[in-house]
């Protein structure tokens, strides 16, 4: 009986502990690419589709930032600019402030 209590007991752990989320974060977007940005998508590492357009009506102008909250995890990150070009970061690991920059070197 002790023993079914006990496995009980350590099932209802497990529960408890896959039921907290995940700390939130915030991941803080860098253009420095030299040119506008009409779209920002953020989709989980482990997606294999891309989330939708973070900027919604917004555009982001180099130089300038933008932030999103997420939960802390691994992401991957693209721009699309006014001309269509795109710039991706993948598996960016993102906790606590995340900062990360786009430059034309991130150009795909």
């Amino acid at each position: 009986m002790k023993k079914i209590v006990l496995g009980i007991l350590v099932l209802m752990l497990f529960a408890a502990v896959a039921a907290v989320p995940a700390e939130a974060a915030t991941l803080r977007i860098v253009n420095d690419t030299g040119y506008t940005v009409y779209y920002l998508r953020v989709s989980p590492n482990s997606s294999s589709e891309w989330g939708a357009d973070r900027l919604g009506s917004s555009v982001l102008s180099n130089g300038e930032s933008f932030s999103v909250s997420v939960p802390s995890d691994r992401y991957d990150i693209q721009l699309k600019d006014v001309d269509g070009d795109t710039y991706t970061k993948m598996n960016v690991s993102v906790s606590g402030d995340s900062r990360v920059t786009f430059a034309i070197s991130d150009l795909d």
